[in-house]
């Protein structure tokens, strides 16, 4: 869904491969983050997505490989209180082929982790940068038959603000669509995160 290319996405404490413990991890225990990071230092450099759900002990709880399209979780995978993550290989592509190694989280990983009550969704890219989302205290605040509303309004804000943006670009106008398809999906997380008030994260 939303622009062209512009994300991958699923339906329904040491260093390790996955990177250095930063602000991706605030708030994990200790056994989150060796197992979440272990398991993203194993997937990072794949050309294919795997989602990993590991629970609040570090334990985990479901796999699935995919192939060059998106990982589709199926209704029953144990979300609640649980992480999610996954990687975005740069297989993905943006409008003119290009690679797109680092996109943030696509409006089917949102409406998933929060239709599914998950704890937070987290994930890897193949050019190393780790992007999360955490569920508040006082939960992901908006009902699950809300959230596609939500996103919606997001993407069709974010992409006239890009769409003004490239049409503005003094110079090569391809230059700003490539910036304009690789923040994309940023935004959108950036300014839902705001809207419903939980923590978004891009390290």
């Amino acid at each position: 869904g939303g622009r062209a290319g512009g994300g991958a996405g699923m339906g329904r404490g040491s260093r390790g491969g996955g990177g250095a413990v930063g602000a991706t991890e605030r708030g994990l225990s200790k056994q989150e983050i060796k197992s979440l990071l272990s398991e993203e230092g194993a997937i990072r450099g794949n050309d294919f997505e795997t989602a990993v759900i590991v629970d609040n002990k570090g334990n985990v709880v479901f796999k699935k490989k995919g192939d060059k399209t998106p990982v589709t979780i199926p209704y029953g995978a144990p979300l609640k209180d649980n992480i999610l993550t996954h990687n975005h290989p740069a297989a993905y592509k943006d409008a003119k082929g290009r690679p797109m190694a680092n996109t943030s989280f696509s409006d089917k990983d949102i409406i998933t982790v929060i239709g599914g009550n998950a704890k937070g969704m987290r994930i890897i890219s193949q050019g190393g940068t780790r992007f999360s989302m955490t569920r508040p205290a006082s939960g992901w605040g908006v009902s699950p038959s809300k959230i596609g509303a939500k996103v919606a309004g997001a993407k069709k804000s974010v992409y006239n603000a890009l769409s003004k943006y490239v049409q503005n670009y003094k110079g090569d106008k391809s230059v700003a669509a490539g910036r304009a398809d690789q923040l994309y999906w940023h935004l959108v997380s950036k300014k839902l995160s705001k809207t419903l008030g939980y923590s978004y994260t891009k390290q």
